[in-house]
């Protein structure tokens, strides 16, 4: 290596070379290649120059911060952190039921480390206990934070099939607290009538309704119980939404392999269609059969139609065809590409208590299951709770949790990428234990080479789209 030590992953677009300094914690234009023809000898030299000498020189002086290899988690520390950064964030599972039987669904049959849907719902005795108790906190450690604002979800199952202490909570912490909160609510949106649409915009929510494309394709992967359809159903009901000119919703696209990812696009791009603000794969947990019944050729067809349509999406903005508008591909492929970029976190790492992963501290926020059970957040499974309604946050178990987790990192400390990770708890939980690293991250630094490699022959070309854009 021709500059200082560290860990560096090298990756290259078609005419430059790029390294991530892993230890800085910031990208490094390298070497410039050039083709130049030399007259009168009919050949072709190729030209590399190194450039950006002078920066090169300063960012030579920067100091590294590698990670802890053994950072101080201990209960004081934990304590710290939460309440200076944490109560981001209460979350109330209003009930395990739900009206839908998606296959892909993690509460499905698919998932071994999951519970499945129950008829449990949850009482408002119980949501009022997580509500004074969260609401405790941000009183109590207001020193620590004095600007942070009260936010309040609700999720299931279908968290609409509880509207009614649903209704009872947002009264009460009105009344009792004041009209600072912010609400939101995951749902189905099947039961989003005209009557609850018109309550959740008095209250102000933050409605994520999830739909997977157009009709045919969302009725393959989202049915009710006794599976009828369901896309009218829930297109009714957003109607009812974005006919109001109600702005504050967005749409939760989940894909699989079967996916037809162009007649997607098309479809979102409609003018009644919300904002796309979350798109994912269904998830591929280490305890998942939901992929079993693919075939390698079908993956592999599927990654070709990945690669078309982030080329096409590119290329449309190349020429100038593309705005941020909220669709689709833009979530795919321009969210991705800005996220890398700004994942450059070298001061979070360097003095957070979780050197590696973008895991949070649990306790950030507060996940409440139906019994008053307190959880890392609703994507982690049941089995790893770190609390309770009637007792509290329990810090000690939160310090075993995190420490458990840590002696899972036998790849991260060599890793090249490890301040760029977007991993956390959900991707190493089976039923009560974590997975090794090196298990789950095996070709990660390939993968992420290769990704980084066609975003910036991208930004190469246009870099100022990139600058337009703000996914905050």
């Amino acid at each position: 290596m021709w500059f200082k030590e560290g860990i560096f992953l090298e990756f290259n677009t078609k005419d430059n070379l790029y390294y991530w300094d892993n230890d800085v914690g910031i990208f490094i234009p390298s070497i410039q290649k050039k083709t130049i023809y030399k007259k009168g000898t009919n050949r072709f030299y190729e030209k590399q120059r190194f450039y950006h000498v002078n920066w090169l020189e300063k960012w030579d002086k920067i100091p590294k911060v590698p990670h802890k290899n053994s950072p101080d988690v201990t209960v004081d520390s934990i304590k710290e952190f939460i309440f200076r950064f944490g109560f981001t964030q209460l979350t109330l599972e209003l009930t395990q039921d739900c009206n839908f039987r998606c296959p892909y669904c993690i509460f499905s049959d698919n998932y071994e480390s999951t519970r499945n849907h129950s008829k449990s719902y949850m009482s408002f005795s119980t949501a009022k206990k997580a509500i004074d108790y969260y609401y405790s906190l941000i009183k109590k450690y207001k020193g620590y934070n004095p600007l942070r604002k009260p936010v309040v979800g609700f999720f299931g199952g279908e968290p609409l099939l509880n509207f009614a202490v649903l209704k009872k909570c947002v009264e009460y912490i009105k009344s009792h607290y004041g009209n600072e909160t912010l609400f939101a609510i995951t749902t189905n949106g099947s039961l989003m009538n005209k009557e609850v649409g018109e309550w959740l915009i008095k209250n102000d929510f933050k409605i994520l309704i999830s739909l997977n494309g157009h009709e045919k394709e969302h009725n393959r992967l989202r049915r009710y119980g006794d599976g009828k359809k369901t896309f009218k159903d829930v297109m009714e009901n957003i109607n009812h939404i974005t006919s109001a000119d109600y702005e504050d919703i967005g749409i939760v696209f989940v894909y699989d392999y079967d996916t037809d990812l162009f007649a997607c696009e098309e479809f979102f791009k409609q003018k009644n269609i919300p904002r796309v603000e979350v798109a994912s794969l269904v998830s591929n947990a280490p305890d998942s059969h939901y992929f079993d019944k693919f075939k390698e050729k079908k993956f592999l067809n599927f990654i070709e139609q990945f690669e078309k349509a982030k080329n096409y999406y590119m290329d449309s903005i190349i020429k100038g065809n593309v705005k941020s508008e909220g669709t689709l591909f833009e979530r795919l492929f321009a969210v991705p590409l800005y996220n890398d970029l700004n994942k450059c976190n070298t001061l979070y790492h360097s003095s957070s208590l979780m050197p590696f992963t973008n895991a949070c501290i649990p306790g950030q926020k507060m996940f409440v299951d139906v019994n008053g059970q307190i959880h890392i957040c609703e994507r982690v499974n049941q089995h790893f709770p770190i609390g309770a309604i009637d007792d509290g946050l329990d810090f000690e178990r939160i310090c075993a949790l995190i420490q458990d987790y840590q002696l899972n990192f036998d790849k991260c400390k060599e890793c090249q990428i490890s301040k760029l990770c977007d991993k956390c708890y959900v991707q190493f939980m089976v039923e009560k234990k974590f997975v090794k690293a090196s298990k789950i991250c095996e070709e990660a630094e390939e993968l992420l080479k290769k990704r980084l490699s066609i975003d910036f022959k991208f930004l190469e070309k246009d870099i100022a789209f990139f600058e337009t854009l703000n996914f905050q």
